[in-house]
């Protein structure tokens, strides 16, 4: 049996577990490690080695130590983070995929079947997509959600416009990157070609 405690502190402080599963399980089991998992997984779940933040040493007495190993593999989820709550399912799924946890090909097939908001300009046809630039990333921004657009359109008198990712994906030329979500900290950069393969256009 292996001994399983949920990670409490989020800001990464270092404290040995002191619940009463966790002091029982070293209680009975002297000599051994208590692994703390992330957040994301309960102690019943079959955790990945990602998901596991290190282990705390018992000591012959059955009780926890401050000796901690840190897993080298960990990676921090979502919540860890800091991300805030997913304002949509395609944001949940981006946000599972940045972190390390969500598999990137059932993203894009998520994406496949949503429709993304874009930029238009005051003059802009209903075909037209533009390349932004902010803080040093480039590409052509789209947003999940309206809670996700900036409080200031991309241009000035324009808006936003709803069209299929699909659309999207063939209407931006190759090399160019489609950043979705530009303002969050799960912001998600892919290739327009990547997103046309996955599309079969």
């Amino acid at each position: 049996m292996i001994g399983l405690a949920l990670m409490t502190d989020n800001d990464g402080a270092l404290t040995p577990p002191d619940s009463p599963e966790a002091l029982e399980y070293a209680n009975q089991h002297p000599g051994s490690w208590l692994y703390e998992i992330d957040p994301f997984f309960d102690s019943d779940d079959d955790v990945p080695a990602y998901g596991i933040v290190g282990a705390w040493s018992i000591d012959e007495d059955g009780k926890i130590t401050d000796l901690f190993k840190k897993n080298p593999d960990y990676r921090p989820s979502p919540e860890v983070l800091g991300f805030p709550e997913p304002t949509d399912q395609l944001d949940a799924a981006i946000q599972l995929v940045v972190a390390g946890y969500g598999d990137e090909s059932q993203a894009l097939a998520q994406l496949r079947s949503s429709e993304v908001l874009v930029a238009t300009g005051p003059e802009a046809g209903s075909g037209s997509v533009w390349v932004h630039e902010t803080d040093g990333i480039e590409g052509v921004f789209a947003f999940t959600s309206r809670e996700q657009l900036p409080k200031e359109p991309l241009f000035e008198g324009g808006s936003w416009r709803a069209l299929p990712a699909t659309e999207l994906a063939s209407s931006v030329p190759d090399n160019i990157d489609i950043v979705i979500n530009i303002n969050s900290p799960a912001r998600w950069k892919i290739d327009s070609q990547n997103l046309r393969l996955h599309s079969g256009r």
